[in-house]
């Protein structure tokens, strides 16, 4: 009995000590990480103020070719015309809207100034259906990606080139279709 006592007491002061140590070491951590990062500022300081002497005496240095040395391949450019339609219906519907409140004018009385000048209707409706459908078909494309399906680059390509050719199919045929307006209701 005194055994089995000896050795409870044992492991609680052993569990105690265990305890006050990771305590210590908890209040440690900050100061010590303190201390650590303002060295690293002050070498970090240091060195580039070295290098920025040293790149002076050498003159200045030559321009990076950055965007000129990639290849740009359709994932890119579908990534690019994505966001740019996103931002670019954002835009729009925030600017008709202001324009439509601050002025009184109808839609219906702007679509019908736009469709006054020749082919002006024709490209606006392109306008508004390639960036409508580009951002509807990257968005479900994004939502196959985001089930963890279609990352192999075989397949990544294949549905940036089918996205961008049913867009543009779908624009166009929706640029030259006609609409007519509805005849006044009669009573």
């Amino acid at each position: 009995k005194t055994m089995a006592s000896a050795a409870r007491t044992r492991s609680a002061l052993v569990s105690s000590m265990r305890s006050l140590r990771m305590s210590q070491l908890a209040l440690a951590r900050p100061a010590a990480q303190s201390l650590v990062a303002a060295d690293l500022n002050r070498t970090r300081y240091q060195s580039s103020a070295a290098a920025g002497a040293v790149s002076r005496a050498k003159g200045p240095r030559p321009m990076s070719p950055h965007l000129t040395i990639y290849k740009f391949g359709i994932n890119m450019i579908t990534s690019t015309i994505f966001r740019g339609t996103g931002i670019f219906l954002f835009v729009a519907v925030q600017g008709c809207g202001t324009m439509f409140a601050l002025t009184g004018l109808s839609v219906e009385t702007f679509v019908d100034t736009v469709q006054q000048v020749p082919m002006m209707g024709t490209i606006a409706r392109f306008g508004v259906a390639f960036p409508l459908t580009f951002h509807l078909l990257g968005g479900i494309r994004h939502l196959v990606w985001d089930n963890a399906q279609g990352h192999e680059i075989k397949e990544v390509n294949q549905t940036g080139y089918a996205i961008l050719g049913a867009s543009l199919l779908a624009s166009a045929i929706l640029a030259l279709m006609e609409f007519e307006k509805d005849p006044p209701a009669t009573n």
